[in-house]
């Protein structure tokens, strides 16, 4: 059956290839495509092996495609893509992912624990997608990361976040971190709600030197 799903995958890759086949009415490809979807990932596999090693020329057609084939059914396989050592597919594969549409990008943050996968990758296409983003997810998944990767997500947790938020970062802003206390004052610093001021004012008193400068920096601040 392997063998079979992998034959018509081939077959169907190499008509949507084709440049002589792109003459073909748009509902053609279409049909095409959903033959293709319907393979699993058969034939997601095969053209994001085919795009690491494509020639530039060959790149766009092949993206293209690909972009198309991308849905929360196949991110699993383009996330453990972006694991594959060779830099110029993980490349290519992240600018798939901040192409398409068709996936919830919050499903991508389970792979921060992911130690094979480039954070470099992850912040760059969530940074893309930010407008689609939950912080309030974001934040509660950084505090379940190691300090590193925690700070990396935090970076776009302070791009997402809006006033919906203050409530969840009032909350954590006495946390034991030092360096996260900072990154969430800052965050709050955007936003001049009393609670916020009234929040700042108490950590001007704050044990750490960066906290407090943090919080001098909000809306107490010149």
């Amino acid at each position: 059956m392997s063998l079979l799903r992998d034959f018509k995958a081939e077959r169907i890759i190499a008509r949507l290839l084709d440049p002589r086949e792109r003459v073909g009415t748009a509902e053609d490809r279409k049909q095409l495509v959903s033959k293709l979807r319907g393979l699993g990932d058969t034939g997601v596999n095969k053209l994001i092996h085919a795009l690491g090693h494509a020639a530039r020329d060959d790149v766009p057609r092949i993206s293209e495609l690909l972009v198309r084939l991308l849905d929360n059914a196949s991110l699993p396989v383009f996330s453990e893509a972006l694991a594959d050592g060779n830099s110029q597919s993980v490349s290519r594969v992240t600018d798939v992912l901040c192409r398409g549409t068709g996936f919830d990008p919050n499903r991508l943050m389970s792979a921060f624990g992911d130690p094979r996968i480039p954070k470099s990758a992850l912040i760059q296409v969530l940074s893309v997608h930010r407008k689609r983003l939950d912080a309030g997810a974001l934040l509660r998944y950084a505090y379940t990361l190691e300090p590193t990767d925690r700070n990396a997500l935090m970076k776009l947790v302070t791009e997402v976040a809006d006033e919906s938020l203050v409530p969840e970062l009032l909350n954590r802003v006495s946390g034991k971190d030092p360096v996260v206390r900072m990154q969430i004052v800052r965050i709050l610093g955007r936003f001049q709600t009393p609670e916020v001021v009234e929040a700042l004012q108490h950590l001007l008193e704050d044990p750490d030197k960066g906290v407090r400068q943090s919080a001098l920096e909000g809306p107490l601040g010149p």
